[in-house]
């Protein structure tokens, strides 16, 4: 009667397993730290180089007339291997098993006189079972548990070798006369005499294995234990009210009132994998059992079938610490990634067998799939309230939101309660590594076997497994709880270090007051030996120690200079504004941000690192060097001497920074327009959710700086004019008939004085200037589409196209976003510079043109148009929006995907293969008419300055003349 002496605990070798035990199984579970097998063969391998040992049968003669004394079976190899399901009828589980292989078997016979060495190929054993039911009695649930009979057996072989082997030479060849008779009685009876002799051992311990797995579920067939109490708050921990909670009422009022929305999103989520290192979970059991010890370890766990969930089926209710969820899925299936490794240990020899090794994926595809589970989650209020976005999207920062909220042993993040409800779960093996498919085939069709028919028991078991496993969940949450590191820093960037910022802000502040304190000093005159007006040294003198420029003006204004400089760099390293997400539920107000932020210095860099290269070169150039560039220019000007720079070309390089200083503003017109793309917000009764920008103190200190600087040009211009008249007038006595001539001058336009093409065109530049600036700032001119998740979940399709122009983009700062004083002030500061102003301009162009002035009136407002042309900005709005149209995508995209929003986008993007929030700008219609006008308002005035002053000019060099002739 052979035993096997080695278990196999395969499924799709039960009867391996059956014939392996001798007793009732002695069953040892426990688990151990390991990161998985790197030593062992595959099946097919591990099963040709094992040694089966056949025992003596005991017994007296009869039972054993061949006086069988040992001996084994060796190179078995398995040709082919499948299982048939045979249950017919629901709780009557059947299979049958079909073997097709081939063995070495040696046996000794006489005591050990006889060696019989034989071959079997083909050797096919058919052999079916039938589990009977056990109905559970603490629980009566029904499991496939109970006694296991063999209902059909049947093995044929045929023998291609046989050869006997005696003690000595003699025998030998007496012996060989009866192998073919020996042959033949084998074929004959050993099939027949095997299977009586196995049907009752595979029975038995078929019976005692599965009596075993019987007792180890019998803990999860039962009325599960009362869950421990919960923990007590902390003392003085104010912990989140789930049911007020604004962010978690936004979710539950979406999930209520945009079923359709949520449910597309859901369906999109692609298969999770279970975070098993960052939850700390145990992912190595071992179990011993007679001298062979089966070690598995789970690679990975994966949830997948998102893509069927039921629109409709979510619901979220939240009420003090408890959050209760539902949901229900078609077809929900969950996966594991495994490693088997089988050692089995001679327990006479105690050698080491050669280990088996095996990886292989268990699918559980649980049907249609409804879950409602109930979790506690004691979160402190006082954290929530005080982190910033990116540490929102970091485990650690949330963990750290629930550390320190409780006392007691229990944790304070728990699944309470979890009820599955599901159709019929059906399990599948696939080979992932070195697996034989026909293996895989074989447990798949037992798995089935064993969840036909038992969903009740299968249901039972999941839920259990939440009581069951409270303590062991607990014991996970508790040490991630204490392994988790405290959060970290916000990454959002503020520029520099508080202290490095303050210290720019209060070296400006300081320079600027020792400017004031130099200005309004005891004033000294300058001691430059030009007290006798001499023209040609007051020639020489650079503006800071003219006689024409006050000592006070002259010995404060580098300091100015200086100051706006500092005050240059304090605003593009800081940062000018942020987007933070505010959430309303009734009277309760939650606001997380900076969801973005936006500076010169985080605008250069996020730019050209996104490929956004025009606004690169805009930011960089214009906002960025470009006013340290003319700040340093002036402070050149107003210390170096004539000698080294000609007045000539002094009066150039100031007229050049007075009209183009304010292309410095194209970096705050870039972030007013970025805001306004952001017009996310999703009301229902009280309950809401919307973006608020805030105007940060860097965004104002560099326009005020901006502003200061304009100031500064247009004071060096002034008194680099005043000098060139005190010098004229040093050099040219003026005479009596000329102050009598020009106290009779007669006022004129210079409509009349100009050619009458320069004037008629100057009129229609004018004209057509005022027009386009004033049509085209109420004409819809850019466009922005907004789509993605975000967009689809909280906006309607109308909202995602939205329309601006200039004056409905300035409005929507206050109408579109919650008002402040800061966006009131960034409004103002808006329509001033590019509405207002040049709308002015062109009103003192058309004066300048057709009043009729005296010729000093003229040119005093020839330097108003000056000032006014150095303060429109309508050209560089224009200019900003032309950049936008072509990058404005890439510049957005790159902040979605890299910015502060960084790790939940990029989760959206991979995990839903959708984007998570893009933005495009682009031009319409309308633009052509303001791009029109952003030509004209630079190109006008510049006409205007250049015949303008070429007319006055001229005017005054004929009275010159005529006063020289007159003295003659």
């Amino acid at each position: 009667m052979p035993a096997w002496r080695h278990v196999l605990p395969k499924v799709g070798f039960l009867w391996l397993l059956i014939c392996a035990q001798s007793g009732e199984p002695d069953i040892k579970i426990y688990s151990e730290n390991t990161d998985g097998f790197n030593t062992g063969v595959p099946f097919s391998q591990w099963l040709h180089h094992i040694v089966i040992q056949i025992p003596e049968p005991a017994g007296g003669p009869f039972e054993n007339p061949l006086q069988l004394s040992g001996g084994n079976c060796s190179e078995i190899h398995v040709k082919s291997l499948n299982a048939t399901d045979l249950t017919s009828t629901e709780l009557s589980p059947a299979f049958a098993l079909h073997l097709r292989a081939s063995l070495l078997c040696t046996v000794l016979v006489s005591n050990g006189a006889v060696r019989i060495g034989f071959a079997l190929d083909n050797v096919t054993a058919d052999l079916a079972f039938a589990v009977q039911p056990v109905l559970e009695p603490r629980s009566q649930v029904v499991v496939p548990l109970g006694k296991v009979e063999v209902t059909r057996c049947y093995i044929s072989f045929v023998m291609s070798m046989l050869h006997l082997h005696g003690t000595d030479s003699v025998f030998n060849s007496a012996l060989s006369q009866f192998e073919p008779a020996l042959k033949d009685f084998i074929n004959e009876e050993l099939p027949e005499v095997a299977c009586s002799q196995l049907e009752p051992l595979m029975e038995k311990q078929a019976s005692a294995a599965l009596s075993s797995v019987l007792v180890q579920l019998a803990p999860f067939l039962a009325s599960n234990p009362p869950l421990p109490p919960e923990p007590a708050a902390r003392p003085g921990v104010t912990l989140v009210n789930w049911g007020t909670f604004p962010p978690a009422q936004l979710l539950r009022s979406l999930v209520q009132r945009r079923p359709e929305r949520v449910a597309g999103i859901i369906q999109r989520i692609r298969p999770q994998k279970i975070p098993l290192d960052m939850l700390g979970i145990n992912r190595s059991v071992t179990i011993d059992s007679a001298g062979t010890t089966l070690r598995s370890y789970t690679e990975e766990l994966t949830v997948e079938g998102f893509n069927s969930f039921v629109p409709g089926s979510l619901a979220i209710q939240g009420s003090g610490s408890h959050v209760w969820s539902t949901a229900s899925f078609k077809e929900l299936r969950l996966g594991a990634k495994l490693q088997a490794q089988v050692r089995s240990v001679d327990p006479k020899t105690l050698t080491q067998e050669r280990p088996l090794l095996e990886e292989f994926q268990v699918q559980l595809q649980l049907g249609h799939v409804m879950a409602r589970a109930e979790t506690l989650a004691m979160v402190s209020q006082h954290t929530l309230n005080t982190m910033e976005v990116d540490q929102f999207q970091d485990f650690g920062c949330l963990v750290a939101s629930a550390n320190g909220t409780f006392v007691g042993p229990e944790a304070p993040l728990a699944l309470r309660q979890l009820q599955l409800n599901v159709s019929q779960p059906v399990a599948e093996v696939a080979p992932c590594g070195s697996l034989d498919p026909s293996l895989a085939e074989v447990a798949t069709t037992l798995l089935k076997v064993i969840l036909s028919g038992y969903v009740p028991s299968f249901e039972k078991i999941l839920q259990s497994s939440v009581s069951r496993m409270h303590h062991a969940m607990n014991d996970v949450v508790t040490q991630v709880l204490q392994t988790t590191p405290p959060c970290g820093k916000t990454e959002v960037y503020f520029g520099p270090e508080g202290r490095v910022n303050l210290s720019l802000l209060l070296l400006s502040s300081l320079l600027a007051l020792s400017g004031f304190c130099a200005l309004f000093s005891p004033q000294i005159s300058h001691e430059d030996g030009s007290e006798d007006g001499d023209s040609l040294a007051l020639a020489e003198l650079p503006l800071a120690t003219h006689p024409a420029v006050p000592v006070g003006l002259a010995r404060s204004y580098p300091f100015f200079v200086v100051a706006t400089m500092v005050l240059f760099f304090f605003s593009d390293l800081g940062l000018g504004t942020v987007v933070n997400i505010v959430f309303r539920a009734g009277d309760e107000v939650v606001t997380i941000g900076p969801a973005f932020s936006f500076s010169v210095m985080t605008l250069s860099r996020d730019s050209i690192k996104g490929g956004a290269w025009l606004i690169a070169v805009l930011v960089i150039g214009l906002s960025g060097l470009w006013p340290f560039v003319k700040l340093g220019m002036l402070l050149y000007v107003w210390l170096t001497p004539p000698a080294s720079l000609k007045k000539s070309k002094r009066g150039r390089i100031l007229l050049f920074l007075d009209e183009y200083g304010k292309y410095s503003l194209v970096d705050s017109w870039l972030a007013i327009l970025a805001l306004c793309a952001f017009n996310l917000n999703w009301s229902d009764n009280e309950i809401g959710v919307n973006v608020a920008p805030v105007p940060m103190l860097p965004f104002f200190t560099f326009v005020v700086a901006s502003v200061v600087s304009l100031v500064l040009g247009h004071v060096a211009t002034v008194f680099h004019r005043r000098t060139q008249r005190c010098e004229r007038e040093a050099a040219v006595q003026r005479t009596v008939s000329q102050e009598i001539r020009e106290a009779k001058e007669k006022p004129g336009s210079l409509f009349n004085k100009l050619q009458r093409q320069q004037a008629w065109q100057l009129l229609a530049f004018a004209v057509f200037n005022g027009a386009s600036v004033l049509i085209a700032a109420f004409l819809t001119s850019i466009r922005y589409e907004v789509s993605g998740l975000v967009a689809d979940l909280l906006l309607t399709e109308e909202e995602t196209h939205l329309a601006y122009g200039l004056v409905s983009l300035g409005l929507f700062l206050t109408e579109g976003f919650e008002a402040s004083s800061g966006l009131h002030t960034v409004q103002a500061i808006f329509f001033v510079f590019t509405l207002a102003i040049p709308l002015a301009l062109v009103v003192c162009l058309l004066t300048l043109l057709l009043a009729p002035l005296k010729r000093r009136d003229h040119l005093r407002l020839l330097k108003v148009c000056h000032v006014l042309d150095a303060w429109a900005a309508f050209d560089v709005f224009v200019l900003a929006v032309v950049v936008a149209n072509f990058e404005f995508w890439l510049l957005t995209q790159f902040l979605i995907y890299h910015d502060n929003v960084a790790s939940a986008c990029n989760w959206v993007h991979e995990n839903l293969n959708a984007e998570c929030l893009a933005m495009e700008c682009h031009v319409q219609a309308g633009f052509i008419l303001m791009a029109l006008g952003g030509v004209s308002s630079y190109l006008t005035p510049k006409l205007y300055f250049r015949y303008c002053q070429g007319i006055l000019e001229e005017d005054s060099m004929t009275s010159e003349s005529e006063e020289e002739l007159l003295r003659k």
